[in-house]
C-alpha cells in the first residue's frame, strides 16, 4: 500500500490558488505553506510544524481592481502517521486544511478496490470519503484519489467539498491537489483551486532536533499567552495588570529563540496585543455588569411556537447558548453543547439553544443539520438583556436565578469548562439541602 515517507529535518514547500467565483465577484487566495518533519513520536506518528501564509485578493468596486490584504500567518503543529491519519488537527477554513494535504490512505486492496472512509477533524464531527481513481504500478507511481468531505455545517450552509490528489508512491508524498467548493447559502457559487509541491529540502537531523526544541519552547509561550489573556478577561479588578505581565512574559520567552518564523509569530502578536487587551479589557467589563447578578427574566417562544420563561426553569442549572445560522464559530461549538446536553439530561439542567435569526427556517435548518437534542428558543429580542453583542456567547445560570458565567466564543474546550462548572453548581445546591 502507498505510504507516506518522511524524514527527520524535511522542509516541505506547497502553494495554493483558489479561485472563489462568489455572489459578491471573484476573490482569490494564494497560501504558501511549510511543512517541518520534526521527528517520530512515541506512538509512531511524525511530528510535524506547519505554517501558512495566506493572501487574499477581494473584489473590487465600480469596475476597480481588488485590492490585496496583509498576510495572515497562522503556526499549527500536528502528528501524521505513514498512512494519512492525522492526529490534532484543525481546519483552518478550507483553503487551509492539513486533511487536504495529507489525505488519508487506503488500509488495503479491499479498500483500494471499493473505496475507504476516515474521521476529519475531532471537534468538527466531519467525515470524509476516498476512492482510487488510477492506481500505482511499476511504471506509474501515482496514485491518483478522490476525497469529498461530509458534515453537519455542510447541511446547514449548503456546502460541498471535494479534492482531487496526486501521491506519488516512490517519494511518499502529495503532488498535486485540485479543490472544488459550492455552497448554496448567502455567498452563493464555486471555489476552485489547485495545492502544488514547490520543493523537499532535507536540512538533517541535527538542524531537526534544534527546531523541535525551539518548536517546543514556542507553542509552550503562546498557550501560555493565551491562557493568561484567557484569564483577565474573567477578572475586571486585575485584568489591565494581568494583560501586562502576559505581554512581558511573551516578549521574555521571545528573546532566546533563533528559528525565524516563531520569533516572526510572536512578534506579529506582540503588535496587535494592545488591540487584545482593548478587547479582553471591554469583555472583563461586560461580565463584571452581569456575573453574580440575577438573570434578567423572560419570556419567548421556541421554534414549535412553545411558550419558554426563564423563571420556569428555577431549581436548575441553565445554559443559554446564543447564536445564529450564519455565525461558523457557533456551528463549531454546538457539537459541544450537545454534548453537554446529553451529558446532564437526567439532572437538573437545562440547555436552551437562543436563536437570534429573524426567519425560523434559518433556526429550524440548524437544529436538524446539527442533530440539537434540546430547546430552541428565538430569541431576537433577548440579547442586550445579557450584554450579548458577539457569537457565539454562553450564560451560566445556577439554581437561584443568578448568573454565574459567561462564555464569549469559541473554545476546543468548552465542553470540558462547561461541565466543570455545571458539575459544581450542581454539588453547590446538593450541598445547601
Amino acid at each position: 500500500m502507498p505510504r507516506y515517507r518522511l524524514a527527520p529535518g524535511q522542509e516541505l514547500t506547497y502553494r495554493s490558488v483558489t479561485r472563489s467565483d462568489r455572489s459578491g465577484g471573484e476573490s482569490v487566495y494564494k497560501v504558501d505553506w511549510k511543512v517541518w518533519v520534526v521527528g517520530r513520536a512515541a506512538d509512531g506518528s511524525w511530528r510535524l510544524v506547519l505554517r501558512c501564509d495566506l493572501k487574499t485578493t477581494r473584489p473590487g468596486s465600480g469596475g476597480q481592481k481588488g485590492a490585496e490584504g496583509p498576510v495572515d500567518t497562522l503556526v499549527w503543529r500536528c502528528r501524521l502517521f505513514d498512512d494519512g491519519r492525522l492526529v490534532g488537527a484543525g481546519t483552518r477554513g478550507t483553503v487551509r486544511d492539513p486533511f487536504r494535504l495529507f489525505p488519508r490512505l487506503p488500509d488495503d486492496a479491499a479498500g483500494m478496490e471499493r473505496g475507504w472512509d476516515s474521521p476529519g477533524p475531532e471537534t468538527e464531527q466531519t467525515h470524509l470519503r476516498f476512492r482510487a481513481i488510477s492506481r500505482p504500478d511499476p511504471d506509474h507511481p501515482d496514485l491518483v484519489l478522490a476525497m469529498t468531505s461530509e458534515g453537519p455545517q455542510d447541511k446547514v450552509y449548503v456546502e460541498t467539498h471535494s479534492i482531487r490528489a496526486t501521491f506519488d508512491a516512490r517519494r511518499g508524498l502529495v503532488t498535486r491537489i485540485e479543490t472544488e467548493d459550492t455552497s448554496g447559502y448567502v455567498n452563493q457559487g464555486v471555489s476552485k483551486g489547485t495545492i502544488e509541491l514547490v520543493s523537499v529540502e532535507d536540512r538533517g537531523t541535527a538542524w531537526a532536533e534544534r527546531f523541535g526544541r525551539e518548536a517546543e519552547a514556542y507553542f509552550a509561550a503562546v498557550e501560555s499567552y493565551d491562557a493568561a489573556i484567557a484569564r483577565a478577561g474573567r477578572d475586571a479588578r486585575a485584568c489591565k495588570t494581568q494583560l501586562a505581565e502576559a505581554k512581558a512574559q511573551l516578549e521574555k520567552a521571545r528573546a532566546p529563540l533563533t528559528v525565524p518564523v516563531f520569533g516572526e509569530v510572536i512578534r506579529k502578536k506582540l503588535e496587535l496585543h494592545d488591540r487584545t487587551a482593548r478587547y479582553i479589557a471591554e469583555e472583563a467589563e461586560s461580565r463584571a455588569r452581569f456575573v453574580d447578578k440575577p438573570a434578567a427574566d423572560w419570556e419567548a417562544k421556541d421554534l414549535d411556537g412553545k411558550t419558554h420563561r426563564l423563571a420556569d426553569y428555577r431549581g436548575k442549572v441553565v445554559i443559554l447558548d446564543f447564536w445564529y445560522r450564519g455565525c461558523g464559530w457557533c456551528m463549531h461549538a454546538m457539537p459541544q453543547v450537545n454534548r453537554l446536553a446529553e451529558t446532564f439530561r437526567d439532572r437538573l439542567v437545562a440547555v436552551l439553544g437562543m436563536t437570534i435569526d429573524e426567519d425560523v427556517k434559518d433556526g429550524r435548518v440548524v437544529v436538524e443539520a446539527m442533530g440539537l437534542r434540546y430547546p430552541v428558543i428565538q430569541a431576537r429580542a433577548l440579547p442586550e438583556k445579557f450584554g450579548v453583542n458577539g457569537y457565539p456567547t454562553l450564560i451560566v445560570i445556577d439554581p437561584h436565578g443568578k448568573i454565574r458565567d459567561i462564555h464569549y466564543g469559541y473554545s476546543p474546550r468548552l465542553f470540558e469548562e462547561l461541565s466543570a462548572e455545571v458539575r459544581s453548581l450542581l454539588a453547590e445546591k446538593a450541598a445547601a439541602r
